[in-house]
């Protein structure tokens, strides 16, 4: 035996080996996910961000995306995020995790000092909105009257906080 018949049957062996839509050429797009992981646009970011950073429960996700859709609208809500800090933003939303609502804790060592600014910077800029203060405090939705008029002499709600 030649040593090219050697080195066809190896050839063939390895071939044999592999999986048959790879063989035959089959549409690998699907796979692409895989390897090249998908990056997030900066409002696509900033929405991921505004989403983590907020205080919904699991059961109020549609409440949530309301809030973010008229967050993102408002032009001097994005104005010291976007398109100023773009790349810092999409850093920062890189580091976690798809589809999360209301992260509880983020250890703020772990991240360069950039990103702790900006990360605390929204904090207390979605904090200071009345929607988001009005869901920490279970005050009822804006334009509806306290049916309770002593609400303030009351202690706030520690499972809230």
């Amino acid at each position: 035996m030649k040593n090219y018949d050697l080195k066809r049957r190896q050839f063939l062996r390895l071939l044999m080996s592999l999986p048959v839509g790879l063989v035959i050429g089959c549409d690998l797009r699907p796979y692409e996910s895989l390897v090249y992981a998908r990056t997030l646009t900066p409002e696509e970011s900033l929405r991921k961000l505004i989403l983590l950073l907020g205080p919904w429960s699991a059961t109020d996700r549609e409440k949530a995306e309301d809030f973010v859709r008229r967050f993102l609208r408002a032009k001097h809500n994005i104005d010291p995020y976007l398109p100023v800090s773009s790349e810092l933003v999409q850093s920062l939303a890189s580091r976690f995790p798809d589809g999360t609502l209301a992260i509880k804790e983020i250890v703020l060592q772990s991240l360069p000092t950039k990103e702790k600014e900006l990360l605390m910077n929204m904090v207390k800029h979605l904090y200071s909105l009345i929607d988001v203060r009005s869901e920490v405090s279970e005050w009822p939705p804006w334009g509806e009257c306290l049916t309770d008029e002593t609400w303030h002499t009351r202690a706030p709600v520690l499972g809230k906080i």
